[in-house]
């Protein structure tokens, strides 16, 4: 839940606003990747002003079985009996059992998600029953343009795909990091970190290809000498223990590891830092902390294999896109970043918020209530008996 309650908030104003209301219904908020950085106003009880329930509480999801998880959403949607169902994605049990639902009622369904064909590859079996889940489905609210090539791929019609999903709470980075910097000297103590320096943030896992970046700043640094950035690496995973034997068996001077920390703590980072770097390989279906250090006013450098990066990066005005799989790029992108003059640097970071500022909550509001106005006279059922039969049998990979 960590970027859904600041847009779930948004969305709930908006709706209340036009005589609507919106029901939250959760599997579970127990294990997800993201509970090292929960915020603060977590849990159901904070939030008054919308009706939430959680179905497993204090269960894990993997320790759920689909049957009975999808069962129990089930019960759940044939009591609050809504007009419009928003679900995630329908690889995943509750957009594929929010799909069956929303037919077999006859109901308008959106689905919320932001896959691309390039991140997965999928066998032609898999490839069909999608397109034929997809032929079940009234709006699907993704990303951006960029990402629409995808849906119309699975079947659904350019004037059912709405824009808007992955944005975060501008305003929270913006005033964090604002914050961090009229306080700068006490947070570079704080978190005793050496200025200026490069910052990856997030999990290290091999999409992230945080190794690449590691092997292009070993190169930035023999260049650039004693002038050279340091390199921040704020987050865990499994890869963690690998890149740090790594540095140690190389000896690479400059390259710091920091754990995850909360968002706030993030605009501490974002306020020190030159630049954000993002070096995902396919995968990276978006790239949210790219919003992040946007919203904070720092130039980036993101692979062009990262789903933001031909809608966040205009190359040359607020920082610079790169292939991840080509080490002297990644490390001519550093070199590049670095030699930026302050001038310029200030150019950059006032360009990030702009850009940014067009991807921020009312974007996803705009976009979820464009779905819903498409979807909610829907009144139709399952397209044919096959896909009927297909709908009750998924339950998602």
């Amino acid at each position: 839940m960590l970027y859904w309650i600041p847009r779930l908030r948004a969305l709930a104003q908006a709706l209340r606003a036009r005589g609507d209301e919106l029901v939250v219904v959760e599997l579970t908020s127990t294990g997800t990747v993201y509970s090292f950085a929960e915020c603060e106003t977590e849990g159901t009880d904070k939030f008054p002003e919308i009706e939430w329930y959680e179905l497993f509480p204090g269960e894990k999801l993997p320790s759920v079985p689909p049957k009975r998880a999808s069962a129990v959403l089930w019960r759940k949607l044939e009591e609050l009996s809504p007009d419009v169902v928003l679900a995630g994605a329908i690889a995943f049990i509750a957009g594929a059992t929010a799909v069956r639902w929303g037919r077999f009622r006859r109901r308008g369904v959106t689905i919320l998600d932001n896959s691309r064909l390039e991140d997965v590859p999928r066998p032609e079996w898999v490839e069909w029953v999608k397109k034929r889940i997809y032929r079940n489905v009234d709006a699907v609210l993704t990303p951006a343009p960029s990402h629409a090539p995808s849906y119309a791929h699975w079947g659904i019609r350019p004037d059912r795909i709405f824009y808007g999903l992955n944005v975060v709470d501008n305003a929270f980075f913006e005033a964090g990091s604002r914050k961090a910097r009229g306080e700068l000297e006490a947070v570079r103590s704080r978190l005793n970190l050496r200025c200026p320096f490069f910052l990856g943030v997030g999990r290290q896992v091999a999409k992230k290809n945080w190794m690449g970046l590691l092997a292009a700043y070993e190169r930035y640094r023999l260049k650039a000498g004693e002038n050279a950035w340091d390199l921040v690496l704020v987050g865990d995973g499994e890869e963690h223990p690998q890149l740090e034997r790594w540095v140690q068996e190389r000896g690479l001077a400059g390259v710091r590891f920091d754990p995850f920390c909360t968002q706030a703590e993030v605009c501490s980072y974002h306020a020190l830092a030159r630049c954000l770097i993002l070096p995902s390989f396919y995968g990276e279906t978006w790239g949210l902390v790219v919003n992040e250090a946007m919203a904070s006013g720092l130039p980036v450098l993101v692979s062009r294999q990262c789903g933001c990066s031909s809608v966040l990066v205009r190359e040359g005005e607020n920082g610079w896109t790169f292939d991840p799989g080509n080490g002297k790029e990644m490390t001519d992108a550093l070199e590049r970043m670095a030699g930026v003059s302050d001038e310029k640097w200030g150019q950059m970071s006032e360009r990030s918020r702009q850009i940014v500022s067009e991807w921020g909550l009312d974007r996803f509001t705009q976009g979820v209530l464009e779905a819903i106005d498409a979807c909610r006279e829907v009144r139709r059922g399952p397209v044919s008996w096959l896909d009927a039969c297909i709908l009750w049998m998924w339950n998602g990979r």
